[in-house]
C-alpha cells in the first residue's frame, strides 16, 4: 500500500501529505484519532478533489484509508448517490 501511495503523491506535487508517515492515512478499526487527522490534514490540502475523484475510480477494497478527506464508508456513499443521480 505505501509504494501505491507513494508513486500517487510523486505526481501530485503540493499535495499537504507529502512527507507525512503514510500510515496516518491507514487507521484500523478503532483509531479514529487517527483517522481524523488524517481528515484534518485533507482538509488543508489544495488538491483535495483530485485525490478524492482518483480513490472513487477505485472500489472500497481496492482504495482503503483515507483519501481527499473521506474514509471508505463516505466513498461508498458518494458512488452510490453517483450511480442513482445518473440513472435520474
Amino acid at each position: 500500500m505505501e509504494a501505491m501511495v507513494r508513486s500517487v503523491l510523486t505526481d501530485w506535487e503540493g499535495a499537504a501529505c507529502q512527507g507525512l508517515d503514510v500510515n496516518i492515512f491507514f487507521p484500523g478499526v478503532g483509531e479514529n484519532k487517527k483517522a481524523k487527522l488524517a481528515i484534518l490534514v485533507c482538509s488543508t490540502c489544495p488538491i483535495r478533489l483530485r485525490c478524492l475523484e482518483y480513490a472513487l475510480q477505485w472500489s472500497t477494497r481496492d482504495c482503503p484509508g483515507i483519501w481527499g478527506g473521506t474514509t471508505e464508508r463516505h466513498r461508498h456513499q458518494l458512488r452510490h448517490s453517483r450511480v442513482i443521480n445518473q440513472q435520474a
